[in-house]
This record gives structure tokens, sequence and C-alpha cells, in this order.
């Protein structure tokens, strides 16, 4: 055999095996990123988890605009969704006194992250911090939306 046909079925058969591991399907698409913020309800003197009741839990979407994300009940912990797509979310907590509407607008910066070809795009959302609200009192925990943040916001009441 010739020396160039060595060298070439050596790259052809280099090149195939790449282009295998490039399809490989066994691709980690796992990401600790997320776009929803966890929030915890302690209690003012004791610093533990309680329940606070709400008649519903709103998201605020504009101008007389609002997307019902909790019915009535007992909450200890909520997961709120942010909008990717804006620098700011806003919720509106109803309580069983219907004149009793706490607000909390959460502002933050989104950042799109490529997490490989083939698992796509994720949102990065950091830069947490709290703009308003008219709870007694609140701590942000945490300024970057994590899967492992336990509470990312404690409402304390």
């Amino acid at each position: 055999m010739n020396k160039k046909l060595i060298i070439s079925l050596f790259v052809t058969a280099l090149l195939m095996l790449l282009g295998l591991s490039a399809c490989n399907d066994d691709t980690n698409c796992a990401s600790f990123n997320t776009t929803a913020i966890q929030v915890d309800f302690k209690n003012v003197n004791t610093g533990v988890t309680r329940n606070l009741i709400f008649r519903e839990i709103n998201a605020h979407l504009g101008e007389g605009l609002s997307q019902q994300l909790y019915d009535s009940g007992a909450y200890s912990a909520l997961s709120l969704p942010l909008n990717p797509f804006a620098d700011s979310s806003t919720f509106l907590f109803q309580r069983l006194n219907l004149s009793l509407i706490d607000t909390l607008t959460i502002g933050y910066d989104v950042n799109l992250k490529l997490i490989s070809p083939q698992c796509g795009t994720e949102y990065v959302i950091t830069g947490l911090e709290i703009r308003y609200h008219t709870f007694d009192s609140l701590t942000l925990a945490s300024t970057e939306l994590l899967t492992i943040n336990e509470a990312d916001i404690q409402i304390i009441e």
C-alpha cells in the first residue's frame, strides 16, 4: 500500500470516530439555573417557618392585567416565576381580608447562556434586588437564581 492511501484511510477513520462521538446521546444538559424565585414565610418572633393565608397570589402583567399563580390557601413557601423577557416582576398577595393586598417587586438581570449545541440555551438570572414591597419585613437571601437555593427571599411576619 502506498503511503498516501494509508494516511487517507487513517484520517477518514479518525474523522468518523470524531463524528460518532459528537452524536453521543449521553450529553448532560443538567443545569442549576432557574427562572423561579423561592419565597419562604417566617415568624417574626421565632424565625420559624410559618403559614400565611392568602385568597390568591397573582403575577402583575401590566396595567389591569394579572395572572393567578396560587389559589386560596395557607402557604409556608412559594415558587414564583420571573419574566425572563423583562428586568423586573411584580407579585400581588391578596389576603383573606379583601382590602389588604401585599406587593413584591423584584428586579434582576437576565442573560442567555449556551449550555451546548445539543442542549440549547438557558436563562441565567443574577443581580436580584427587592425594588418594592409592602410586607412588614423581608430578607433577600440570594442574588442569583439557582435550583440549589432553599429560599431566595424570606418574608418575615
